[in-house]
């Protein structure tokens, strides 16, 4: 699926989610499941024998997968049931799965307790591994379907016309046409430093690499552009709207090198542009990552590979 597609799946995935219990939530995710994975099996429970600790069962992983989505959750009876799952697992299905995987329905993510139940398991049986599956992991399933398959999970036609527009964030206009007659005046400079460290801990590819480079030669003209513009709160705002999109595009799962395509889609559009527009948008991706606006900042303890620094 195309971003814009994705943006729309989004919503409904969002909307879905909030009212998925018990049975309705293992349903949905068995779907989801045998759509991502041919070797998934979903287990249903059966007579006096249950479902043997397991809801599901992906081969390609050795991995078994127990829901946990009751309508009035307490943490003690989820305790309760991922100890009681677990035992049964390991009684019940010896050799079958190395991972054992606790999937929840809670969007703010696992109790304290049942963290803690999961590390003791981890402790007590070293030889098997232990994940959980919540909210994120789970969307980030479906993002991975076919179109069909998205439609057919969520009940809702995902429908998006590709639209041929020219200029995305149209409070950009002013500062593009800035810097196409500043390049045409050949006012630029080498950058004095390069943010080496965080270009290669966000790991781009070669060419985005060498776009954002290039761009940083001209980011004094942007930043000399905001200090004389006469509303002072256009720079944080332009800011606020470009670290919003990124961390929108972050959620979907994309490569730092989609987030730069897709960033420069929400400058200009999809329309191609001439060579002076394009180095003009690089130039403002530059100088909003070089302000730490977008993309991640590296820990202190990062350390670039050999030859890294330039």
């Amino acid at each position: 699926m195309r971003t814009q597609q994705l943006l729309y799946a989004r919503v409904i995935f969002e909307a879905q989610f909030a009212g998925l219990r018990e049975n309705a939530f293992q349903d949905y995710f068995q779907k989801l499941m045998q759509y991502r994975h041919p070797t998934f099996l979903p287990v249903r429970t059966h007579g006096n024998i249950g479902d043997q600790g397991a809801d599901g069962l992906c081969t390609e992983g050795d991995k078994l997968y127990a829901c946990y989505a009751p309508a009035s959750p307490k943490d003690s009876e989820i305790a309760g049931k991922f100890r009681g799952d677990l035992a049964s697992a390991l009684r019940q299905r010896p050799g079958q799965f190395s991972t054992f995987v606790f999937v929840h329905n809670d969007p703010r993510g696992i109790h304290p307790r049942i963290a803690t139940e999961i590390a003791q398991a981890s402790q007590g049986h070293p030889e098997i591994t232990f994940e959980q599956m919540g909210k994120i992991a789970i969307w980030r399933e479906l993002m991975r379907l076919e179109q069909y398959e998205a439609e057919d999970l969520l009940g809702h036609e995902i429908k998006v016309e590709e639209l041929v527009y020219g200029i995305g964030l149209t409070e950009l206009r002013p500062l593009l046409e800035h810097l196409d007659r500043a390049r045409g005046s050949e006012q630029w400079q080498a950058p004095h430093t390069i943010p080496q460290r965080k270009i290669e801990f966000n790991a781009f590819g070669a060419d985005v690499r060498h776009y954002m480079i290039h761009g940083l030669r001209f980011v004094k003209q942007v930043s000399d552009y905001y200090e004389f513009y006469k509303d002072i709160l256009t720079r944080d705002e332009t800011a606020t709207a470009f670290r919003e999109r990124y961390q929108e595009l972050q959620v979907l799962g994309l490569t730092p090198d989609e987030i730069f395509q897709e960033l420069l889609v929400y400058v200009i559009g999809n329309r191609l542009p001439n060579q002076t527009t394009l180095t003009s948008t690089y130039t403002i991706l530059s100088y909003f990552f070089q302000t730490c606006d977008i993309f991640e900042e590296p820990p202190e303890d990062f350390a670039l590979s050999p030859g890294g620094e330039r």
